[in-house]
């Protein structure tokens, strides 16, 4: 969706081309983007003059004479053009504006999410009272008042357009890391100090991005039909997975209020939050042995194979067990390892599908464990499939252990278990998917010296 740069570039061009002309005539082609309808469209418009075109957050405004305002939002994938002489067509035309000077201004919207509205001045007024401030040169002291008022997350905060008007995903993520903060730390929360910093930076960012006419992220077209540059210059907006460009951490991809959220952990850490590292990787690579590192260290841990196990006492699980993997899976109230252990290895869609079915249980008890946190307490997710799992979106950074396949069967069989059938069930491994994921990546060739000081190496609160 085109954010409020991308819009300030539109607004500017289409004033440019269309000041001064006049309205001959209005072709509708789908009528339910108009509010009002198509013939109340026509009747107000047609004979108009435009006088201007302007932006307000992330709408454009056209001025018309007779006090009679166009408000409209491109939402995805809106788009205008003007052509001079007999206009040629497209299938995702939504209504065209025969002009003064023999040219005609078009609206078209490939996904017709878009919306036109007719209003008058007070009508106007109203609608746009909604919104927020103009982020652009708003002072600190605003800045920090506004987020006073606000209990949800700092991203998600600088997003809503009823506190700050234009701000949307982009360069949210882009004004936060510049100001080196978290997404996650609540608004309230924020400093004076840090709030000054916000303002400066959404100012900067905001101008910047119009002076290079916008991003061009997905499919934003300028009204010249050209790309913006600003994509060109972004920090952390579509770049998972590569390093930060301030200390060279592993960038982290994860979601906030519902959006893709890429920061840096290292960078825009906040010591008033935990911080959450994912420890990941295959059976017996020294996932347990890590945990236990940062938990002598005073990090609590979350071991979600010690919560399934806890998860197989209930009755209800247990039930749904046997209605999904067969009554085989439960005997005598218990689970039956040997029979889950072949069923898991030969059927990973089963498997999948029982994963899932655990999903919402281990997210309630997680977020049990992160609310009885103290102050300045960190957590250590360790999760074997975190990569397939929704707990990863939780996590600030992950670790990714590895150890050879033999080292690990040597281990498996020290400890007397079933090491090739073990083995077998991890065969599903997803090491590509985790390795994407993972901040760090260790090898663990068996020694706990060599280990632990790769532990003390990384760079974590």
């Amino acid at each position: 969706m085109p954010e409020l740069p991308e819009v300030e570039t539109i607004a500017r061009e289409l004033d440019r081309a269309l000041s001064g002309k006049r309205i001959l005539d209005v072709f509708v082609y789908r009528e339910k983007n108009l509010v009002g309808g198509a013939d109340a469209f026509r009747e107000a418009v047609k004979g108009k003059d435009i006088l201007a075109v302007q932006r307000r957050g992330k709408f454009l405004v056209f001025a018309l004479s007779d006090e009679l305002f166009l408000l409209s939002h491109l939402r995805m994938e809106g788009r205008y053009r003007i052509q001079k002489g007999t206009p040629t067509r497209n299938k995702h035309d939504i209504v065209s504006l025969a002009l003064s000077g023999n040219e005609t201004l078009t609206y078209e919207d490939t996904r017709k999410f878009g919306r036109i509205e007719p209003l008058s001045k007070r009508e106007l007024e109203t609608r746009l009272a909604t919104l927020g401030p103009e982020p652009i040169g708003l002072s600190g002291e605003d800045f920090f008042a506004i987020l006073q008022t606000s209990n949800a997350p700092l991203k998600e905060a600088l997003m809503d357009q009823h506190l700050f008007a234009g701000i949307g995903n982009i360069y949210a993520c882009e004004i936060l890391f510049a100001s080196r903060l978290s997404p996650f730390l609540p608004a309230k929360d924020v400093t004076k100090e840090e709030a000054f910093r916000l303002a400066k930076e959404s100012t900067r960012i905001l101008n910047l991005a119009i002076a290079e006419r916008g991003s061009t992220v997905h499919s934003f077209l300028n009204f010249s039909g050209m790309e913006g540059n600003m994509q060109n210059l972004l920090q952390v907006y579509g770049k998972r997975e590569t390093p930060c460009p301030v200390c060279g951490t592993k960038l982290t991809y994860t979601k906030c209020c519902g959006r893709g959220t890429t920061y840096c952990p290292h960078c825009q850490h906040s010591s008033i939050l935990p911080y959450i590292l994912g420890i990941t990787g295959p059976i017996h690579a020294g996932k347990s042995t890590a945990s236990r590192f940062f938990e002598n260290r005073g990090w609590r841990v979350f071991d979600a194979d010690k919560e399934v196990k806890a998860l197989y006492r209930n009755r209800d699980i247990l039930r749904d067990m046997k209605a999904m993997l067969g009554k085989q899976s439960v005997v005598r109230g218990k689970i039956n390892p040997s029979y889950l252990r072949s069923v898991f290895a030969d059927s990973p869609a089963l498997r999948s599908t029982w994963e899932k079915h655990l999903e919402p249980f281990l997210e309630r008890r997680f977020e049990e464990v992160k609310s009885s946190l103290k102050p300045g307490e960190n957590l250590v997710l360790d999760v074997p499939l975190l990569a397939r799992s929704s707990l990863r979106f939780h996590c600030d950074s992950v670790l990714l252990l590895l150890a050879p396949e033999s080292e690990r069967k040597a281990r498996l069989e020290l400890e007397g278990k079933d090491a090739d059938g073990l083995l077998k069930l991890n065969a599903s491994y997803p090491f590509e998917a985790s390795k994407r994921l993972a901040t760090y990546e260790i090898e663990n060739e068996g020694d706990l010296s060599a280990l632990e000081k790769k532990l003390e190496a990384l760079p974590l609160p």
